[in-house]
């Protein structure tokens, strides 16, 4: 049935798009953001919002891009 394949192939894509994007690493504890980071703002609302490999992260008051905890055991450019 073809509506049944459109809908396997949105479903796919979708699916596809949010893996390729999903970035690696954890956000840092809401009590290690600092300066802007620490800053009670709604700057992302997901990781796609955030530059390079930073991930949108709750500081406990907003959410702000930050520096992964992975990403900076292996001292990737950020």
């Amino acid at each position: 049935d073809e509506s049944k394949l459109k809908h396997y192939e949105m479903f796919h894509c979708d699916f596809l798009v949010s893996a390729l994007s999903l970035k690696q690493g954890q956000c840092p504890g809401p009590d290690r953001a600092q300066g802007f980071e620490a800053a009670c703002v709604q700057s992302c609302t997901r990781d796609q919002d955030c530059p390079k490999t930073r991930k949108c992260c709750s500081n406990g008051c907003g959410q702000t891009c930050q520096t992964p905890d992975q990403a900076e055991q292996f001292g990737e450019n950020i």
